[in-house]
């Protein structure tokens, strides 16, 4: 029992396929923009600020540009168009690890009020600086 004609042919077609469909995907021009930074919120004052990860990271809690003092940690919007606070932080506020203003942060929630509208960009030179870096 040898390998058959039709066997190869439908080898080889389904090969065809899979590297079409993937050249299709990759190529594709309609692809989901992805944005670049993180959003962070300082638990005592509730300042929002952003964060380009581009090519860097960024250790959460984050070092408040202006204190230097580790208050900054990740938010996102959920559905309800709300910023809450990261859900892996939120046991951390209820059990009291972490210091925070109930005014801007609600610990059972972790929906976040924030104190302003705006969002201040944090530069890389205003950790460094903290970090003895720059």
């Amino acid at each position: 029992m040898g390998v058959r004609v039709w066997q190869i042919v439908l080898f080889v077609a389904a090969i065809v396929v899979l590297t079409a469909s993937a050249v299709w995907a990759f190529m594709s021009s309609n692809r989901v923009p992805f944005d670049n930074r993180v959003y962070l919120v300082d638990v005592n004052t509730g300042q929002l600020f952003s964060f380009k990860t581009e090519g860097r990271g960024i250790t959460i809690p984050a070092i408040h540009p202006d204190t230097g003092i580790r208050t900054l940690y990740s938010v996102g919007k959920d559905d309800d168009d709300h910023w809450t606070i990261d859900e892996r932080t939120i046991p951390d506020l209820r059990g009291g690890v972490i210091e925070f203003n109930e005014e801007f942060i609600d610990p059972q929630t972790g929906i976040v009020t924030p104190a302003g509208t705006s969002i201040r960009e944090i530069k890389v030179e205003e950790l460094l600086k903290h970090l003895g870096g720059a």
